[in-house]
């Protein structure tokens, strides 16, 4: 449902956008500084603290203002709550996805940038290199960004994305979605390259 309401919100601007027609591989390569705000009824929102992580992305294939990529994101949280959890140090937050992005230029250095993505995540429970366990499972996010382009080539961007994650857990069932379930609202800072 997000997902259909978010194309639909960019076919306006498509249809009324200046540019051609045309398809061109072109590299924009994003390096972002993460800061996450787990949220909801869910352990990691319950039982952690938030830290900073980190993140790239690669938009590789342009169509007009629309860019497909994707991206790595990495996040490392501190357990706060080893009863609600498990006795172990951190709990690492890794996501893989696709994306799409729309480019809307507001002015010749300013853009703001809607996109939508799809991926995998994996929560991996650690103390030092001793691993504790896994889950695995999906990942779905929305988001903006609004960029400043300081040179043809090279900009700063800050961007807010909502993020749920389902991953796959062994449980009761009456802790599954306490378990399996993460919200979080990613806020990012950075430098983009095309």
């Amino acid at each position: 449902m997000r997902a259909i309401l978010f194309v639909l919100l960019l076919i306006p601007s498509a249809m009324f956008s200046q540019n051609t027609d045309r398809f061109e591989l072109n590299a924009l390569w994003k390096f972002q500084l993460l800061y996450p705000v787990p949220f909801g009824d869910n352990s990691l929102a319950q039982a952690h603290d938030n830290n900073f992580g980190f993140g790239i992305e690669l938009g590789l294939f342009r169509y007009n203002n629309f860019r497909l990529g994707g991206g790595l994101n990495i996040v490392q949280y501190k357990v706060t709550d080893i009863q609600t959890v498990g006795n172990f140090k951190n709990s690492n937050y890794t996501s893989w996805y696709v994306n799409i992005s729309y480019e809307y230029r507001v002015t010749d250095q300013i853009s703001l940038n809607p996109d939508i993505g799809y991926g995998v995540a994996t929560v991996d429970q650690r103390t030092s290199s001793k691993s504790f366990g896994r889950q695995d499972g999906t990942e779905f996010r929305l988001g903006m960004t609004g960029a400043f382009h300081f040179t043809e080539f090279s900009s700063v961007f800050i961007g807010i994305h909502y993020v749920n994650a389902a991953l796959d857990i062994n449980t009761a069932p009456a802790y599954k979605d306490n378990f399996g379930k993460m919200n979080q609202v990613q806020l990012a800072i950075g430098l983009q390259f095309d």
